[in-house]
């Protein structure tokens, strides 16, 4: 297998061979050989280096909904391996056996979807590192050739925390700024402030995820960390200027209370109009998750976020509807579908069992040019 090494851009060289990494707020402290956290970053003769360079899982179009920047754009989603949390509910953990790119199988033409069980997850075993994953490598400039010969508007780096793949995607992004396209990244809000500072040069918008309600106890049990980085991550994304939405991905049943000092801190330093999604991390088998979710958005509505919606568990079909804060009249319908990767064209290097879902959302916008609503003029925060 052919290792791309890069090195890393922020570490510190520490006594006794040691290095400290710089790209998220784990800050691991390597010996020599040893691997970082996320599995990506290594201590290779006293210095820091990133393996497999390059390294992209899945490439595939999609037209995105539930973003405020550029509504109803076509982008090209770039998923990359790799993440710096252990959440136990996660999806693509379970499913994705790139969550940790070791032991990687290359890419051949006849064997796109991965045949084995899916990667295990679990408290003693987050996710099974030694399971095959299918990659390509594939350069910065490679990717904007596929992004503008598809017909794309931009990027759109997400699944599992990419942009600690630091080096590659900030000089994608930069590369996709030259030729007019934009940037959206999702993240976990896990990363150092000298790497949102470097991705702040060239990422337009952000979408990031807390976790029900940011509540310091479900970090620590899922995600093994501190919950402050992530509010922290919030604030610093805010001070750069970039285009931020927040989602607030939580556990049907939390504590309500928890819920309302979200809401108010999302108001009190992000700002009231911050567009502000939230959704249940499961499956509903609450009993009684309507009064739970009808709850959540009358203290949403009471502290003052003029910009919400509760995104149930959506299906093939299905629409959800943004609604101006002072007229009431809808300003963006998204209806969601679910379409095979094939259907698309997706070039799919490490993906799924079989059927890889992508999800699609057709967008209606009841906004002008400048994002005002054109019902009653109210100035949203939508960029069309």
């Amino acid at each position: 297998m052919a290792v791309f090494k890069k090195e890393a851009p922020f570490y510190d060289k520490l006594s006794g061979s040691r290095v400290q990494c710089g790209i998220c707020p784990r800050s691991c402290v390597l010996n020599l050989n040893q691997r970082g956290y996320c599995g990506l970053y290594i201590n290779d003769h006293e210095k820091l280096f990133i393996e497999q360079y390059g390294a992209v899982l899945a490439l595939f179009p999609t037209c995105y909904g539930n973003y405020f920047f550029h509504l109803g754009t076509t982008l090209l989603t770039v998923q990359l391996p790799g993440c710096n949390s252990r959440c136990l509910h996660c999806w693509y953990a379970k499913n994705y056996s790139g969550k940790r790119l070791r032991n990687v199988k290359p890419y051949h033409k006849n064997r796109p979807f991965l045949t084995g069980a899916p990667a295990q997850n679990s408290e003693n075993a987050p996710f099974d590192i030694t399971a095959p994953s299918t990659y390509r490598r594939v350069s910065p400039s490679q990717t904007v050739d596929i992004m503008v010969n598809s017909g794309c508007r931009g990027l759109h780096f997400a699944v599992l925390e990419c942009a600690i793949n630091l080096s590659w995607v900030s000089e994608t992004a930069e590369l996709c700024h030259n030729v007019g396209g934009v940037n959206m990244l999702s993240t976990n809000g896990l990363l150092s402030r000298a790497t949102i500072d470097t991705l702040s040069r060239n990422i337009d918008a952000v979408r990031l995820s807390f976790k029900t309600h940011g509540d310091p106890e479900f970090y620590r049990a899922n995600a093994k960390i501190d919950s402050k980085y992530v509010f922290e991550n919030a604030k610093a994304w805010k001070e750069n200027g970039v285009f931020l939405q927040v989602i607030n991905s939580f556990e049907v049943g939390a504590p309500l209370e928890t819920f309302r000092g979200w809401c108010r801190w999302v108001v009190e330093n992000l700002g009231p109009d911050t567009p502000t999604g939230v959704n249940p991390l499961q499956p509903i088998i609450y009993p009684d998750a309507e009064t739970y979710f009808s709850c959540m958005e009358q203290i949403a509505q009471e502290e003052g976020l003029r910009f919400f919606i509760l995104q149930r568990i959506m299906t093939h079909g299905d629409s959800s509807v943004w609604l101006c804060p002072d007229c009431k009249n809808p300003i963006q319908t998204e209806t969601y579908y679910i379409v095979n990767a094939e259907v698309l064209g997706a070039v799919i290097f490490g993906t799924f069992d079989g059927f890889l879902p992508i999800p699609m959302q057709e967008v209606e916008l009841n906004v002008d040019s400048q994002g005002k609503c054109l019902s009653c003029g109210c100035q949203t925060p939508i960029k069309p």
